[in-house]
């Protein structure tokens, strides 16, 4: 219903509801005959960000990238942001393997630049940046009281945190912000898009590998899938320390190990074992892509 009240007045025809997306997702098609993605972001007025990614996604296009476009957005105060994607063909990745990450590391090649070329978009280094000095304390000490692994990966994070600052870096690059795997779109074994852009901003790419490489072990884990080979990450985090460096990186790594603390101690206590075993697998393997 509430999907279909977001379409009033757009010429297209609400088809069937798309599996995933914390928010939801419908193919829609236009009066034409062509596909499109229908995303709403309920109670949420999103047109500032929508505005900021809209202007990453065509600098990204412009460079043939294989990202949707943003066709059409609105506001209701009664039901949120909606807005409709170009339909792009193929199926979302269960999982990285070893041609699908060499693909994806090409494609973050692409990013390289494109914020300097939207210097209004949001920064996304300045909101890490942001996250780290509110919030990275609080979390390192709520974890290092839940367990004895608590209090290593607790230990860790300091360290990480100790050494270094995002403060004064530059934010040259596009960021997806949201980069899983799981938004790799795949078509006879080729990556045939990235999607879900509505959050992209620019900053530094390697916070979108520091991401991808901590939901590689999250996704394995909840699909219950053998453990991928250890060999198929390290270029990930080879690639990152490779941008940046391993300070940089690890910050941006502890971030995301943070935020995922962050929701369940609030949110979801059960998955907190879980989570603190994600960090320190995700920073041993660093460790290991760094010679340590």
């Amino acid at each position: 219903m509430l999907a279909a009240a977001a379409l009033a007045g757009c010429p297209c025809s609400l088809i069937r509801k798309l599996s995933g997306g914390a928010w939801g997702a419908w193919l829609v098609r236009g009066r034409g005959g062509s596909n499109f993605v229908l995303k709403c972001l309920w109670d949420a007025d999103w047109r500032g960000r929508l505005a900021s990614a809209s202007a990453v996604v065509e600098a990204l296009r412009k460079r043939d990238a294989p990202v949707p476009r943003f066709v059409a957005s609105g506001f209701d105060a009664n039901l949120g942001t909606w807005y409709l994607l170009e339909w792009l063909d193929g199926h979302p990745a269960v999982r990285l393997t070893r041609p699908l990450l060499g693909q994806t590391l090409r494609f973050v090649e692409v990013q390289a630049g494109i914020g300097d070329e939207v210097p209004d978009a949001f920064d996304w280094r300045a909101e890490v940046e942001r996250w780290l000095l509110s919030r990275a304390s609080e979390i390192v000490e709520r974890t290092r009281l839940q367990s004895d692994a608590g209090a290593r990966l607790a230990d860790e994070l300091d360290c990480v945190f100790a050494d270094g600052t995002l403060a004064g870096r530059p934010s040259p690059d596009a960021v997806h912000g949201d980069f899983l795997a799981t938004q790799l779109l795949v078509d006879d074994g080729r990556l045939a898009g990235v999607l879900d852009w509505d959050a992209a901003g620019r900053g530094e790419r390697a916070q979108d590998l520091a991401l991808l490489l901590y939901n590689a072990f999250a996704q394995t884990d909840r699909l219950h899938l053998r453990p991928t080979p250890r060999t198929v990450y390290l270029p990930l985090a080879r690639r990152g320390i490779d941008l940046v460096d391993p300070q940089v990186l690890g910050l941006y790594l502890a971030h995301e190990i943070g935020q995922g603390l962050g929701f369940v101690l609030d949110h979801n206590p059960p998955h907190v074992p879980w989570r603190i075993d994600l960090g320190l697998r995700a920073l041993d393997l660093m460790r290991s892509a760094t010679g340590e």
